[in-house]
């Protein structure tokens, strides 16, 4: 790559992500820490407002940008380093010897939270309590067993189709249980991992390997898992952005003012409620970047900054919300790169060190067809 071609490399680079990094409390699920967030309402005649066009216009240019930061960086790397196709030089061989351990570590990230929530009348999430009743009783008792399934790895598939089936309960039901599924779709997010852990189960350590307990699922759900999992990830955040700043900036404003004060602005002048669209846009761009797989590693270490920033302040609560995110990133951050050839290759090795593919034969290729040698 030339030396301008890095320059103008860098500067996108700083541009797009220190965008990201402007403001932790794009991170702070603000609901959580407000004592009646119902009394917020998301106004939908905002969606054609400035902040939210902004929104659009700035993730789009992103976008665009580094979509192009990635094509330059796949030809420097996969062109001229193909086995090293990571920030860190870090064979990918090397590297796929954590895949067995994935489905684990994400299925327990998600198992930890459903206990917590399970216990306290909660679905999902703090600002979803349901109100007493044998109804909201039966879905915490369900939260429950489908965490504890997780932890064991015991009827994998089940447990990932009962979570699926427990946020559809949860849309339809919302308005007897006393929640708004409006907000029920920032944990959108949970139906990727739950499809992830459907297609490749719990992997090697689990009761379902002990009892040789093995899905063989559709090659193309193989293939389709971790664009899903970025997917409902994305738009969680993009919504999330929506329904608590963009479209809801009343909630960000209380937070700010009668909670805790992250407008770092404020010494020099900007309102609360400048800082709470800017927060929103810094969501929602972060959601289309994840949703667009470019530079996937990148994205999701320079993320890791203002998503640990709320943490001291809001504790564990804020921790425990955020551990599915964090087994999500974790397995972005491994698996990598999101070019067609190359994911196929991982996703595909993923599912032979899971148990749920045979393992090659000696001499057949362990490429997914139409995948050259020099491409991965």
């Amino acid at each position: 790559m030339k030396k301008k071609s890095l320059i103008r490399f860098g500067l996108v680079l700083i541009a797009v992500f220190g965008l990201v990094n402007l403001t932790g409390v794009a991170s702070a699920h603000e609901k959580w820490f407000v004592d009646n967030p119902h009394s917020f309402h998301v106004n939908l005649g905002l969606l054609f407002s400035w902040p939210v066009l902004a929104a659009v216009l700035i993730s789009g240019a992103a976008f665009g940008l580094v979509k192009w930061a990635d094509q330059q960086y796949q030809k420097r790397v996969l062109d001229h380093k193909p086995a090293k196709n990571n920030l860190a030089g870090i064979q990918e061989e090397r590297l796929q010897k954590l895949y067995a351990y994935l489905p684990m570590l994400l299925a327990f990230h998600l198992a930890v939270p459903l206990l917590v929530n399970g216990f306290q009348l909660q679905l999902f999430a703090p600002n979803l309590k349901m109100t007493p009743s044998l109804l909201s009783g039966a879905l915490s008792l369900a939260e429950f067993l489908i965490a504890l399934a997780l932890i064991y790895g015991a009827f994998t598939d089940l447990a990932a189709l009962g979570l699926i089936g427990l946020y559809a309960a949860g849309l339809v039901l919302g308005p007897f249980i006393g929640i708004q599924p409006i907000f029920l779709l920032e944990h959108l997010f949970l139906v990727g991992i739950a499809f992830f852990l459907y297609v490749f189960g719990r992997g090697p350590f689990s009761v379902d390997a002990l009892l040789e307990r093995k899905t063989r699922p559709n090659r193309r759900m193989v293939r389709y898992a971790l664009p899903v999992l970025r997917w409902t990830t994305g738009l969680s955040l993009i919504l999330l952005a929506l329904t608590e700043k963009l479209l809801n900036p009343a909630l960000a404003e209380y937070f700010l003012a009668n909670k805790i004060d992250f407008n770092l602005g404020g010494s020099i002048g900007i309102s609360d409620l400048w800082f709470t669209y800017l927060a929103g846009i810094v969501e929602f761009t972060f959601g289309v970047l994840l949703i667009s797989g470019a530079l996937p590693r990148l994205v999701v270490m320079v993320a890791w900054v203002p998503f640990n920033l709320t943490l001291p302040f809001l504790g564990w609560v804020e921790l425990a919300g955020h551990l599915p995110v964090y087994g999500i990133m974790l397995v972005l951050l491994i698996l990598g790169p999101t070019k067609k050839v190359v994911a196929e290759r991982s996703a595909f090795t993923l599912a032979r060190q899971a148990g749920i593919l045979p393992e090659e034969r000696p001499g057949k290729s362990s490429q997914p067809q139409g995948l050259e040698p020099h491409q991965v």
